[in-house]
């Protein structure tokens, strides 16, 4: 671990204020200052990439998930974003199936299709809000790949934007020393409920209504722990609201940053387009361009900007 850690100059309320402000601008400063920055209370922002690793890979059994895995479970239960220790090493296990290296060929086939289907309504000169077009785009992928069903056009909006409450409310709370109280009639509050409401009656149709094929939900439906016992009804639908609120959020913003940069090099547009034509084809990682261009992406703008621990 390292052990260098400087301590943030200023008043803990100021510094805090100027977080809920502008996080982006505070965390950047806080690099500035070290790789391991003491807020105060016992409170660290971590940036060093070797002390990230050992938090949240090789010594990661010391941690806890803490206050955002309590906040998201309010919502999606105890799935495989939210559980801890043992009880996460089991979910992971039993789930792991449906990622091996055949699935993940079978799901490249569903996203390129799914992509195109998608697009046959897009017309040049169209203006478009590109973050409401990836959202979209990545909830059908997400619920064709993981629970074998389309999703309508009629649908796909009011899902997008039950996502949207549901975070912006967690993540809001993440932050605030005192959240407001969920039974306080608030706007966000009232966009939270109808969210979370809507998104529950989505996961128990996907349930009900599962299709047969290869696909997560299926695989939950007819999967055995190691001892023989079924996992409850409670367990599946966490895990289904974890892929409908997880699964899809954090691609669409990585994609919407694509098409920013993008749009600032028309060369290097024109560049992918020629690889992609010329060689889809084959395994992407082999793209001279276009894997290192995402790499690229997710180093710039990853899907989630900050991770807490507690310990």
């Amino acid at each position: 671990m390292v052990k260098t850690v400087e301590k943030l100059s200023g008043i803990r309320l100021k510094n805090y204020l100027d977080f809920r402000k502008d996080p982006l601008t505070f965390l950047s400063q806080t690099r500035e200052v070290a790789g391991f920055v003491e807020l105060g209370a016992s409170s660290f922002v971590v940036h060093n990439p070797e002390a990230i690793r050992e938090i949240l890979v090789t010594q990661a059994s010391s941690f806890q998930k803490g206050a955002s895995a309590s906040l998201l479970s309010k919502t999606i239960g105890r799935g495989l974003l939210t559980s801890e220790g043992i009880e996460h090493r089991r979910q992971r296990k039993l789930i792991l199936p449906a990622f091996h290296k055949e699935m993940l060929e079978q799901y490249k086939r569903i996203i390129v299709e799914q992509t195109e289907e998608f697009i046959e309504s897009w017309r040049d000169q169209d203006e478009r809000c590109i973050s409401d077009e990836m959202m979209k785009l990545t909830l059908r992928i997400i619920v064709k790949i993981m629970f074998g069903r389309n999703v309508l056009d009629s649908e796909s909006e009011e899902l997008v934007d039950a996502v949207t409450h549901i975070i912006d409310k967690t993540a809001s709370d993440l932050f605030l020393p005192f959240p407001v109280p969920a039974f306080i009639p608030s706007s966000r509050n009232k966009r939270y409920t109808s969210g979370k409401e809507r998104l529950e009656e989505l996961a128990d149709l996907l349930i009900e209504q599962a299709p047969d094929g290869d696909h997560l939900l299926n695989l939950l439906l007819t999967a055995k722990y190691e001892d023989g016992s079924s996992i409850s009804r409670e367990e599946i639908k966490s895990h289904v609201l974890t892929m409908l609120i997880a699964g899809h959020e954090t691609t669409a913003n990585v994609l919407s940053w694509m098409w920013f940069e993008l749009s600032r090099s028309r060369s290097l547009e024109e560049e992918l387009v020629v690889e992609w034509q010329s060689n889809h084809q084959q395994n992407i990682k082999s793209f001279k361009q276009t894997g290192p261009f995402f790499k690229e992406m997710l180093r710039l703008y990853c899907g989630m900007d900050v991770i807490t621990r507690s310990n």
